[in-house]
């Protein structure tokens, strides 16, 4: 759903690239960006009914899928890629992988795009700030609480019309990677950047396990390959650029730089764990609580 150019496109056309480098027909492929498909969430529906092969999506969907999981996507639980990266790549990651497979679907490889980052009209310098904040978020519950928690007015807009939301004045604040704040235009109407870095974003290349079971092992063993080259791509391309992509939105996007005190907001995730109507994977809490 993401726009064309941006980095999730070029990690899609980095995936077909190496498919047609292993003996793949890139011409074979059609990409289709720019939310003309839908959500994840559709996109994951038509996944599993084969109106389509292969998805890129975020993490977020997990929770809807997943409820045991719900707590991965909580924002201020991990300081750093590296620390985001060890649950994605350890026990975590598998048993997510594991459920999912019995859901119909196979993570072909994942990546980080960046760190999330909070931007506005008005400058947010701590938690404090946000009491009556209009932040617009994707339509997770799990993040939606969390948020209200922090006292923010919370919108759920969908992707593909964030950047109307902001224009037309229905929320005053959203968040995500430099990245996207940069392809979508965000820098247009937002003139603050809160040094925030409260999430890791995560996406997936997935495919459902009934098209793969129609694929010879060797078949498999390329589309796996190829995707996880993408990923490793795309990933290394982030953690590069995204002081780039900063240092791009203060000069040539004009937006001004907040340092923002993080103090009590991982306590504040880890008691919305607790909050939580559905118990969370004991592996996922093991994770958090040792992390």
């Amino acid at each position: 759903m993401f726009p064309e150019g941006s980095l999730p496109d070029e990690i899609a056309h980095k995936f077909v690239d190496a498919l047609a480098d292993d003996g793949g027909q890139s011409g074979a492929f059609t990409i289709v960006h720019g939310a003309t498909l839908g959500d994840e969430r559709q996109n994951v529906r038509q996944l599993l009914s084969g109106e389509i092969e292969f998805a890129l999506t975020g993490d977020l969907f997990i929770g809807s899928l997943l409820p045991e999981f719900q707590a991965l996507g909580l924002p201020f639980l991990h300081a750093d890629f590296e620390a985001a990266e060890r649950m994605h790549e350890g026990p975590v990651g598998e048993a997510v992988a594991g459920a999912l497979s019995e859901y119909g679907l196979r993570i072909i490889s994942r990546h980080c795009i960046g760190q999330r980052f909070l931007t506005g009209r008005d400058p947010v310098r701590e938690l404090g700030d946000l009491t009556g904040f209009k932040l617009r978020l994707p339509p997770d519950p799990v993040w939606t609480e969390f948020w209200r928690k922090l006292g923010a007015s919370v919108v759920n807009v969908p992707f593909p019309k964030l950047k109307s939301a902001l224009e037309a004045g229905q929320v005053n604040g959203q968040e995500n990677p430099p990245s996207f704040i940069r392809d979508l235009g965000l820098y247009d109407v937002q003139p603050y950047l809160m040094l925030t870095r409260h999430y890791v974003q995560y996406q997936f290349i997935l495919m459902s396990e009934d098209r793969l079971a129609r694929l010879s092992p060797a078949r498999v063993g390329q589309i796996e390959e190829a995707a996880k080259q993408a990923s490793r791509w795309g990933c290394a391309k982030a953690r590069a650029d995204q002081a780039a992509d900063l240092e791009w939105l203060r000069k040539e996007g004009g937006m001004r730089i907040v340092e923002f005190d993080a103090s009590g907001a991982r306590e504040a995730a880890l008691d919305t764990i607790d909050r939580m109507s559905v118990p969370q994977s004991p592996v996922l809490l093991n994770h958090l609580k040792h992390e």
